[in-house]
């Protein structure tokens, strides 16, 4: 029966690695390790030495916990994020710096190259102007788009 490579049991390493590996956390006295699934479940593994020499193993799903884990790390970079802005807004001498800066510090927290502050039309169309103002990480790379687009 073949379990290796298998959900319960995944390794994108070679199986005498992956076993080499897992002999050696065996030996010692308590392990706990966490690993991610090929499905994206996550489960926590915590083997222990028992008095007479044996192994108790405990595998628990702690996916919503990693998920959770996650939403958390995401809410506090907004908060973070929001932070940041409203404090370059009240310093910044000029609403348009205050605007350069947003959206730098916007740019840089998502990692996008580029960045690009629209406003909508004085007109009441639906469409929207460009303030030109800019991110860029590669202003040559991303001069034509700028072009068209102002």
């Amino acid at each position: 029966m073949r379990m290796l490579g298998t959900e319960a049991f995944p390794t994108t390493e070679d199986v005498e690695a992956y076993v080499v590996k897992r002999m050696e956390a065996f030996r010692q006295l308590d392990t706990i390790a966490e690993r991610q699934l090929e499905s994206g479940r996550w489960v926590r593994i915590s083997d222990r030495k028992t008095s007479d020499g044996g192994i108790v193993g405990i595998r628990t799903d702690i996916t919503d916990l990693k998920t959770r884990e996650s939403e958390l790390k995401k809410q506090t970079k907004i908060t973070a994020l929001l932070n940041k802005v409203a404090v370059n807004a009240n310093q910044s001498p000029t609403f348009r710096d205050a605007l350069q800066q947003t959206i730098d510090d916007i740019c840089a927290a998502i990692d996008w190259p580029l960045g690009h502050v629209l406003v909508p039309s004085a007109s009441g169309n639906g469409k929207f102007e460009s303030l030109r103002l800019w991110h860029l990480d590669d202003p040559e790379g991303f001069e034509e788009f700028k072009v068209w687009m102002e």
